[in-house]
């Protein structure tokens, strides 16, 4: 029995199930809209999930093939599920391969062995412990469990302490429940997922309600064909939940209305979906995507000067941010705008001052102001 719970900020989540071609493996996966794996099991009871990790820098690299891009890393995680049966075949695998792009990253498989495989950039670790509980922290730079400073992995270690461990559903869902998340209101335990690797069945919870469960069987739901499935669809009764849901994408919806070429000739409307974005207070959730779509009038649709306006709009909706700031630095230094670009890149340098970005934003201040000051003379 592997047990996930996938604490996130997107309400937008998805089941979807791939079946095997010739001899490959059929599976079903879990994540988001963008279906991009963050976990699943294959037709041999091989589960996996991944984690985000604070960035550890990979040496074993040389002589080892490439996987590529984040595209390939997506094809990359799901061929493992299509092709291995044993985390011990995951391993001999993973030994080829320059696992560099996993610098931010933890994998964790197990088979039905119950052995399992922690997959680091430099270090692939098999384990076969009864019971076991991993996030987000390197095993192989903690010495001492007790002083990994994660609030809900240390309620899971006190409930295996407390409890004695079983195999039954009721004990593996109250494991779950004693390590889920809430983040106020705009994320947290998105869905949990227990998977019996004997029996090839997925029991899936939705957002923290740890009453209500989807069982589904893995061989019966691929031979209904390849397909996707809303998880919030699953589960209609959980009303805060799907409120919630449905405030994200209105927000979302209203800001995705920034991203279109054709407002370039249209100032009035522009100004218009600024003021309704505005209006909303979208929380930190959509700071990425408004910088995103900032950076889409730069580079993609040429237009610097709209730019700097989303740029501007995301600086006064999270004026906290160092990331908003260098971004709108960066738009007036393409613009020309020295001055503008030295009084953002300031700002910048100031809120990150606590994290590894200054020596980036100081560069950029540096070339503003010798450019700056070579126009003066």
């Amino acid at each position: 029995m592997v047990g996930n719970n996938e604490d996130y900020w997107n309400p937008n989540t998805r089941i979807w199930f791939e079946q095997g071609a010739s001899s490959k493996f059929g599976a079903m996966y879990v994540g988001f809209d963008n279906l991009y794996p963050q976990g699943g099991m294959n037709e041999a009871g091989l589960v996996f999930d991944g984690f985000s990790m604070d960035y550890l820098a990979v040496s074993d690299t040389i002589g080892k093939k490439s996987i590529g891009t984040e595209q390939d890393l997506f094809s990359f995680t799901k061929n493992i599920l299509q092709t291995c049966s044993k985390v011990t075949e995951v391993k001999e695998f993973l030994l080829k391969y320059n696992l560099e792009s996993f610098h931010s990253s933890l994998f964790f498989f197990v088979d039905k062995s119950g052995q399992y495989l922690i997959v680091e950039g430099d270090s692939l670790i098999l384990g076969n412990d009864l019971t076991y509980i991993q996030s987000n922290f390197y095993p192989s730079c903690t010495k001492d469990a007790n002083k990994v400073n994660i609030d809900f992995y240390q309620k899971g270690r006190k409930y295996l302490k407390e409890n004695t461990a079983d195999t039954s559903l009721a004990y593996c869902t109250n494991m779950m429940n004693a390590m889920h998340q809430e983040f106020g209101g705009v994320g947290g335990t998105l869905y949990t997922t227990i998977y019996d690797l004997e029996n090839g069945t997925i029991y899936l919870y939705y957002h923290f309600d740890f009453e209500t469960v989807v069982s589904l069987n893995l061989n019966e739901e691929l031979q209904k064909g390849n397909r996707s499935i809303k998880i919030p669809e699953l589960f209609p009764k959980n009303t805060i939940a799907q409120k919630q849901l449905e405030q994200y994408n209105k927000i979302g919806a209203l800001i995705q209305l920034l991203d279109n070429p054709f407002l370039s000739t249209d100032s009035i409307k522009l100004q218009g979906h600024i003021a309704q974005v505005i209006k909303t207070k979208p929380d930190f959730r959509f700071e990425s995507e408004i910088n995103t779509i900032g950076y889409k009038w730069m580079r993609e649709y040429d237009n610097v000067e709209i730019a700097i306006q989303v740029f501007k709009l995301n600086s006064q909706l999270y004026p906290k941010s160092s990331n908003v700031f260098d971004s709108l630095g960066e738009a007036y230094l393409k613009n020309g705008q020295k001055k503008e670009a030295h009084v953002n890149y300031q700002k910048s340098l100031k809120l990150a001052k606590r994290n590894s970005t200054p020596k980036i934003q100081r560069r950029k201040l540096k070339k503003s102001l010798k450019s700056e000051n070579h126009n003066k003379s």
